[in-house]
This record gives structure tokens, sequence and C-alpha cells, in this order.
């Protein structure tokens, strides 16, 4: 388990491309709550090559508060097996930042307050917790099955959770005034 408090300890976003290069990996699920051009652009690059070398890419998105871009959304359709929007009419705002990485022999989850943007990932002061299946502690296995099924959950979020399938999608969300051009 380590703690990264950005930028003291590093930037995320440097971390997590040498985590997706590693090629220890086969499955990468995100979840965050806002996702810019200015972030995704920054890890493209790695993510198709993860992508292309095999690699699984789900990606649960919150589109509160209009801050999630079109261009974040459409780049992210291209780069990703799986895109869904996470939205609720009743007010509530979809929070999350987890990023999960699933392997044959390691896992890595982490948890904290980085979206996927260019100040969530570099430049902002944010904290988050790895925790990896290296020396796992009871409380890590705890922490690692909760956020599996954490992902299981929110994908069958009926009304809450929805499939991006095409571009045509995403312009929809942006004729709705769900989200906005950078």
């Amino acid at each position: 388990m380590e703690i990264i408090n950005q930028p003291f300890d590093g930037t995320l976003g440097d971390r997590l491309i040498e985590i997706i290069n590693s090629q220890d990996y086969h499955t990468l699920n995100i979840s965050v709550a806002f996702a810019k051009n200015s972030g995704v652009l920054k890890i493209k690059d790695a993510i198709e090559l993860f992508k292309k070398q095999g690699g699984q890419v789900n990606i649960y998105l919150g589109i509160d508060m209009k801050v999630t871009s079109y261009e974040a959304l459409t780049n992210l359709l291209t780069i990703s097996n799986s895109l869904s929007i996470i939205h609720s009419e009743q007010g509530q705002t979809f929070h999350s930042k987890i990023y999960q990485f699933l392997g044959d022999k390691t896992n890595i989850a982490i948890v904290g307050s980085n979206n996927l943007t260019s100040g969530g990932l570099w430049t902002n002061f944010e904290s988050s917790i790895l925790i990896s299946t290296d020396n796992l502690t009871n409380t890590d296995t705890y922490l690692l099955d909760h956020i599996n099924q954490y992902f299981k959950t929110i994908s069958l979020l009926e009304g809450l959770c929805k499939k991006i399938k095409s571009q045509e999608d995403i312009d929809l969300l942006l004729q709705h005034g769900y989200i906005l051009k950078e």
C-alpha cells in the first residue's frame, strides 16, 4: 500500500502511464467523475498501445456539472472497449475516482481525488492510495474485493449507467446539454 500525494510524490499521470506500459496487466478499469481532453490526450498513446496489445479498457464517467467534455468522450470512445456514463436526474453527483489494473499475477487499485484531467493527473494537489496485490494484508484483500464488486455494481445501475456505443450517442449528450465542448 502506498500514498501518492501529488505533486510531492510525483504525478499520478506519470505513474498511470508507467503501469499501463508495464505489460503486467490485461484490464484497465477507470471510474472518474470528470474527464477533460487535457488529461485524456496525455495518456491516450499509452492506452492505445495497451489496447492494441490485447488489453481491455473499460471506462465509467460522470457527466454531472458539465465538466466532462465532448472532446474527452470522443477520444475515450476511440481508445476504450467499453465507455459508459453515469448520471442521475435526482441531483446525485457521480464523483468516484478509481483506476484499477487487473493482471494474471498482480492487480493494482488506485483510489483518491484524481480526475481524468491534466490538473487531476499532473498539476493539482491531489492524494490517492495505491493498493497492490504484492504483499497483501487482509485489509488490502478486503479493499480490492470491494473495488471489484464496485465495478460490477456500477455497470448494472439501471437507468443511471448508459453505454456510449457511437459518436451519435455523444452528439445527443451535447444536443441535450449534458456535456459541453471545450
